[in-house]
C-alpha cells in the first residue's frame, strides 16, 4: 500500500472511486467482472468469461501468446460491456509462488535482506530474475515474524501486463489469485482468527488450496486434476491431505480448519458433497453466497470470485496491511515508471518554455511598443488654427497619427490573442498527454494580411516529440494515432484551428532504447475552415 500514488490513496479513504474492475487471465481464459458503490452498498454491475481459443495452448511464452490473451480480453471486455479504466489483475495460480516462513526477529534494516534470503530457499528459480511482494506479522512468540513470500518472475509478469494493456487496458496493479479469493469471500467482513480453507475448482481441472488463519496465509498451492479420469477424487484426497498436513505443521497444531468454502466453476455441488464426506461432517463446507447484491444465482457468481476481489480491491474494499503488490516495486515497475518522468519532465519544460516567451519576448514587445506609443505626443504649437493651409496640414497629421495608433492598437490585440490561444493549448496537452508520449519541441507561427485590417490568414502549431512503449512498434504507432484522433475531438484544443494532421512518423533510438518519432501539426488558413 505505500507504494500506491499519494492521490489514490486519499481517493480510496474518501471512498471517492466509485467504479472498480478486476481481470483474472486464467488458464483456460478471461475472466472480468466490474463492481460499483451505491447508496446501498457495493454491487457487481457487469462480468463475464472468455475461453481462449485452443490454439493457445500450444504457443509458448511471447508475442504471440501476448496477441491470444490481448484479443481474449478485449472480446471478454466487449462482450459484458466494459470500457477500458485502470483496472487490477492477476495471473494464473500456476505462475505465482507463495510460500509461509518465518524469520528472527532482526532490526528493520535487517528484515529485507534476511526474508530475501529466506525466501530463496522456496522459490525454484534465482531471485533476481523474480519480482518479490511479501507481508510481515509479529509471531504469536514474539521472537519471530509471520512472512508470506510472493514471487514471480520477471518476464512472467511483464508479459502478463503486457498483454493485458495490448488490449486496451491499463494496468494499475497486480497480485496472486489466492489474496482476491479470500477478499471477495470475506468482503466487508473481518476475517476470523480461525483456520479457513478456500478450494477454487475450474472446469479444465485446474485446482488452488488456499489455507489460511486471519491475514497470514501458511498453504497456497495449485495442482491439475483431469476430469475425465474417473479417480481424480481419490487424487484431490491426496493432494488435499498433504495440504492439510502441512497446514498443521507450520501452525504447530492438529485437527481440520473450522471453515472450508468452496469457489469455482466445475460441478461446486459435486465438490462440496466429496469434502463433506472426506470431513464426516465435522466441518462446515460452504458455497459462498455472493458477497454484494448481483442478478448471479450463487454458482454463477462464485464463477467471478477472483476478479471480484480485484474490483473490490481498485475501489478501497477491504483492504489490509498485508496485501501484496507487484508492481509496486522491482524491475517491471521502474519500466512502467520511466516513461511518466519524462512525461513529467517534458511538462515542466513546457511551462518554462511558455514563462519564456512572456518574459522574453512578449513583456519586452510590449514595453517598446509602450515607448513608441508614449512618443506620439501631438505639439499644440504646430497646430496655427489662424493659417488655413497649416490648419489643414495639422489635420492630416492628426488623421495619420491615429491611423497608426489604431494600427498599433490592432497589433496589441493580436499579441494577447496569440499568448491567450497558446497558453490554452498548452493546458489542453498537458491535461491530455499519455504516459508513454512526450514532445520535445513545439513551435507556433501566424501570418498576418496586409493593410489595416491585420486579419490572420495562417496559423501553424508543431509538435514534434517521442512515443515509447516497451519497444514495440505496432502498439506505438497504434498509440500516437489514437492520441492525433483525440486531439482532432478536443474542441477546446481544435479551436482556432481547421487540420490537424501526423507526419514524419519515424523510427529512431537513444541510449540503447528504441523509439517512435512523431510531428503533429495543427494549421489554419483562410481557405480552410475554423472548428469553432
Amino acid at each position: 500500500m505505500k507504494d500506491i500514488e499519494l492521490q489514490r490513496i486519499i481517493s480510496l479513504k474518501l471512498k471517492l472511486i466509485r467504479r472498480g474492475i478486476g481481470i483474472h487471465v486464467a488458464e483456460n481464459g478471461i475472466y472480468v467482472a466490474e463492481v460499483r458503490r451505491t447508496l446501498t452498498g457495493v454491487e457487481l454491475s457487469k462480468a463475464h468469461f472468455e475461453p481462449f481459443p485452443d490454439t493457445i495452448h500450444s504457443t509458448e511464452e511471447g508475442p504471440a501468446r501476448q496477441k491470444y490473451v490481448a484479443a481474449a480480453i478485449q472480446k471478454c471486455c466487449a462482450k459484458a460491456g466494459i470500457k477500458g479504466g485502470e483496472v487490477y489483475t492477476s495471473p494464473a495460480a500456476s505462475q505465482v509462488v507463495t510460500r509461509y516462513f518465518q524469520v528472527p526477529a532482526v532490526s528493520e534494516k535487517e528484515q529485507e535482506d534476511a526474508i530475501r534470503f529466506e525466501g530463496s530457499r522456496y522459490v525454484p528459480y534465482r531471485l533476481d530474475e523474480t519480482v518479490v511482494g511479501y507481508s510481515i506479522k509479529p509471531a504469536r512468540d514474539k521472537e519471530n515474524l509471520d512472512v508470506v513470500f510472493n514471487a514471480i518472475r520477471i518476464d512472467v509478469l511483464r508479459s502478463h501486463v503486457n498483454a493485458v494493456e495490448a488490449g486496451k487496458i491499463k494496468v494499475f496493479d497486480s497480485e496472486p489469485p489466492f489474496y482476491s479469493l479470500a477478499r471477495a469471500i470475506h468482503n466487508q467482513k473481518k476475517r476470523a482468527e480461525s483456520k479457513n480453507c478456500i478450494l477454487h475448482f475450474a472446469v479444465d481441472g485446474a485446482v488452488s488450496v488456499s489455507m489460511y488463519r486471519g491475514d497470514i496465509f501458511y498453504v497456497c498451492r495449485d495442482f491439475y486434476l483431469s476430469p475425465d479420469d474417473p479417480k481424480h477424487p481419490e487424487r484431490f484426497f491426496s493432494e488435499f491431505q498433504s495440504s492439510l498436513d502441512y497446514f498443521n505443521r507450520q501452525l504447530g497444531e492438529t485437527g481440520l480448519p473450522e471453515h472450508v468454502y468452496v469457489a469455482g466453476d466445475w460441478n461446486l455441488k459435486m465438490w462440496a458433497q466429496i469434502l463433506d464426506k472426506f470431513f464426516n461432517g465435522k466441518v462446515p463446507v460452504e458455497i459462498p453466497e455472493f458477497p454484494m447484491k448481483t442478478g448471479l444465482a450463487v454458482e454463477s457468481a462464485n464463477t467471478f470470485l477472483v476478479p471480484i476481489g480485484l474490483a473490490l480491491r481498485a475501489i478501497g474494499e477491504h483492504l489490509t496491511p498485508y496485501d501484496v503488490s507487484f508492481l509496486g516495486s522491482g524491475v517491471v515497475a521502474e519500466e512502467r515508471r520511466a516513461p511518466r518522468k519524462w512525461t513529467g519532465a517534458v511538462i515542466l519544460t513546457l511551462l518554462l518554455l511558455g514563462v519564456g516567451y512572456y518574459f522574453g519576448y512578449y513583456m519586452p514587445r510590449m514595453h517598446q511598443l509602450k515607448q513608441t506609443l508614449g512618443k506620439l505626443k501631438f505639439d499644440e504649437e504646430n497646430l496655427n488654427i489662424a493659417s488655413p493651409q497649416f490648419a489643414l496640414e495639422s489635420v492630416s497629421a492628426l488623421q495619420k497619427r491615429l491611423s497608426d495608433l489604431e494600427t498599433k492598437n490592432k497589433i496589441v490585440q493580436a499579441f494577447q490573442e496569440s499568448r491567450s490561444l497558446i497558453g490554452d493549448k498548452l493546458i489542453t496537452l498537458s491535461q491530455t498527454i499519455p504516459v508513454p508520449i512526450w514532445f520535445s519541441d513545439l513551435q507556433y507561427q501566424q501570418t498576418f494580411s496586409s493593410g489595416n485590417a491585420l486579419a490572420i490568414t495562417d496559423r501553424q502549431l508543431s509538435m514534434n516529440g517521442y512515443i515509447y512503449y516497451r519497444e514495440i512498434p505496432e502498439e506505438e504507432l497504434r498509440q500516437i494515432n489514437d492520441y492525433a484522433d483525440e486531439l482532432r475531438k478536443n474542441d477546446s484544443f481544435m479551436k482556432g484551428f481547421a487540420v490537424l494532421k501526423l507526419e514524419g512518423v519515424e523510427r529512431t533510438s537513444y541510449l540503447g532504447r528504441n523509439f517512435t518519432k512523431f510531428r503533429i501539426i495543427a494549421h489554419f488558413n483562410t481557405s480552410g475552415r475554423v472548428n469553432k
